[in-house]
């Protein structure tokens, strides 16, 4: 039995494939992706790609940051397979025991996740830092600056059997 999971990374440069894992919406309704791309220095982040955007814009040290370099959209040949969990920053750690949370990149070294929250009308896509335990806030870009908040949605693949 083949216990690998159903998805992948392609590389992003601005068109949506048809087997892109969607993240969220943006304040018109239209449907987002999971992306992550390098920021020199800090590592891969996690972050939300806009169809028709070129960039990825990923949150870091309270702004937003587009990237283009090694840009990736998350893929799979079955996306039924991903659901968004509710999770809090102070019990992410147990709550997510048993789960597969979905890898988003890697900053100073350190593993992140992916999440997402409604805010301002736009489901966005950000990065969680699992690791610190009691305090794995999200964190996001709207507009030009990044935020931050404690109640949110993780990314946590399903494996179909």
């Amino acid at each position: 039995m083949n216990h690998a999971p159903d998805y992948y990374w392609r590389d992003y440069t601005g068109e949506i494939p048809r087997d892109a894992v969607p993240g969220g919406l943006d304040i018109n309704g239209r449907t987002t992706y999971v992306g992550q791309a390098y920021w020199n220095k800090w590592g891969i982040l996690p972050g939300t790609i806009y169809p028709g955007n070129a960039t990825i814009k990923l949150p870091l040290n309270g702004c937003a940051n587009p990237s283009k370099i090694g840009a990736k959209i998350l893929c799979s040949g079955d996306k039924n397979c991903f659901t968004w969990e509710n999770a809090e920053s102070s019990s992410l750690h147990l709550t997510t025991i048993g789960k597969h949370l979905v890898i988003g990149g890697f900053e100073d070294e350190k593993m992140l996740n992916f999440g997402r929250v409604m805010y301002q009308g736009e489901l966005i896509v950000g990065k969680v830092f699992g690791f610190e335990t009691e305090k794995a806030k999200l964190y996001f870009v709207h507009g030009e600056k990044e935020f931050s908040v404690t109640s949110y949605q993780v990314l946590i693949y399903n494996r179909r059997t």
